[in-house]
């Protein structure tokens, strides 16, 4: 595709829409993400000839490419329905469930109360306490060859692993 004004407009037009990337962009109007990068670096160095007028601002395309994200952001900020929505990296846990406020004042006095203790130098029983660790026992092969293998129970009660 040819480098000219149009193609400049088309392609911030299509970054102006929701969920596009500069990538995306290019592939929609049919220009290869290797020469719109090209295009882009030879605006930082020529601004001059890359210069055009979008949405009544006359400016490098470089600059005009990133004033289109911005306007697709503002858009979403906005509240603007067919803008798109975040990238979530972290997973989104449920809120915590509601706890009466007699209920939280509780905890908070059971946690002022543990601090003042351990200041204090007095030992509270933790509030749960670790499960006991189950027996664990190696199965010989001589014994893996009698039958006595994985999940069975041996004399005892138990487990062979």
């Amino acid at each position: 595709m040819r480098r000219d004004i149009d193609t400049f407009l088309e392609l911030c037009t299509a970054l102006t829409v929701p969920k596009s990337s500069i990538a995306s962009a290019a592939r929609q109007i049919g220009v290869g993400t290797s020469s719109l990068h090209r295009w882009l670096r030879d605006s930082r160095m020529r601004p001059v000839d890359f210069s055009f007028n979008f949405k009544d601002e006359f400016r490098p395309l470089h600059e005009q490419v990133r004033r289109a994200q911005r306007m697709a952001h503002a858009n979403f900020l906005a509240g603007d329905p067919a803008a798109p929505k975040p990238l979530r990296s972290r997973p989104v846990l449920p809120a915590p469930p509601k706890i009466s406020p007699e209920t939280e004042s509780a905890l908070v006095r059971d946690l002022r109360q543990r601090d003042e203790s351990r200041k204090a130098g007095v030992v509270l029983p933790p509030i749960a306490t670790p499960a006991p660790p189950t027996p664990q026992r190696h199965v010989s092969m001589d014994e893996r060859a009698e039958g006595i293998g994985r999940g069975t129970v041996r004399e005892g009660g138990m487990k062979v692993s």
